[in-house]
């Protein structure tokens, strides 16, 4: 089954944001560990040289549920390794929004090292970029306030793509 976004319908969409089509994923054993085991809670943090704002929550959304996916040729993502050492984490403001936003004038984040919590939703698959991605729908409704006040829509814009807040949990 492959559902669009609502911003495909979003007349405030312009010619560099497109909507995304995704698989919604049926597996109620990995939902059931991601919503009773793991936190729903995370830091926020800004990198400044990469200019990447995103929610550091515990790797086990990546190392434990890598293991409930069924599916061949994944790995999990490239999150852990000596350039890249975010870890499990929920995009917030990506580089290429922070010169759109009201960060672009050089105002600070405010809201780094807080506390913001999460609950996860749906498991979905994307295949875009030639690559797919297999992530977790995260709803966060202080996230999307903090996305506002910085003049930046409720979705990520991932390379011209619309996207929910997510968790990455494997790539193909």
């Amino acid at each position: 089954m492959i559902t669009e976004c609502l911003d495909s319908v979003d007349s405030t969409v312009n010619s560099t944001e497109i909507a995304f089509s995704y698989h919604a994923i049926n597996n109620s054993s990995l939902l059931q560990y991601a919503n009773t085991q793991l936190p729903h809670q995370g830091i926020l943090k800004y990198d400044e040289l990469e200019q990447y704002c995103y929610l550091k929550i515990h790797d086990d959304f990546i190392c434990k549920l890598f293991h409930f996916l069924d599916q061949d040729n994944i790995n999990m993502p490239n999150y852990f390794n000596a350039k890249n050492r975010v870890g499990a984490h929920i995009s917030v403001i990506y580089p290429n929004e922070v010169e759109i936003s009201k960060l672009a004038d050089n105002n600070k984040l405010t809201e780094v090292d807080q506390c913001f919590n999460f609950t996860t939703t749906d498991l979905i698959k994307v295949n875009t970029f030639e690559k797919a991605f297999i992530a977790l729908v995260v709803s966060s409704p202080s996230l999307q306030q903090l996305r506002i006040k910085y003049g930046l829509k409720t979705k990520l814009n991932y390379r011209g793509l619309l996207v929910p807040f997510h968790i990455t949990i494997a790539t193909s």
